[in-house]
């Protein structure tokens, strides 16, 4: 594994779909938000959970960046552990790209890629096993 930091382009390419669910995302949250505070109650946005009865994946999820934000680091870890992590990582990320006019450059072998998915899908399930049990029971 070779890891190298690079200097930047100057504009990172995003794709319209992409922004666009980023903006629809905000402003759900912001419309759940909102209604919570006006009626005094938690205003669930997680479909899968509704639909199913479980949490998803990245259920407290919100709650978790929320938390991260105010600066309640242990709050965003307990409501998920990998999107609080993520988080982080992509601030990290932006700040490199931003202030230091870097990125970073990874460069695996198809063996180690193989392990890295193997290791995300392994992250992924705990994750989702955590969620589970926490949101279940609390």
């Amino acid at each position: 594994m070779h890891v190298k930091f690079v200097v930047a382009r100057s504009r990172i390419p995003q794709p319209t779909w992409a922004v666009a669910v980023v903006m629809l995302w905000a402003s759900l949250i912001l419309i759940a938000l909102l209604l919570s505070w006006s009626a005094n109650e938690t205003v669930t946005l997680c479909w899968f959970r509704k639909v199913f009865g479980v949490p998803c994946l990245t259920c407290g999820g919100t709650r978790s960046t929320l938390s991260l934000l105010q600066g309640r680091w242990l709050a965003a870890l307990e409501y998920n552990p990998l999107v609080a992590v993520g988080d982080v990582l992509i601030a990290a990320w932006l700040v490199s790209r931003v202030v230091f006019r870097r990125s970073i450059d990874i460069e695996l072998t198809s063996i180690q890629r193989y392990v890295f998915r193997i290791v995300i899908g392994l992250a992924l399930v705990a994750n989702w096993v955590y969620v589970f049990r926490f949101h279940m029971n609390g």
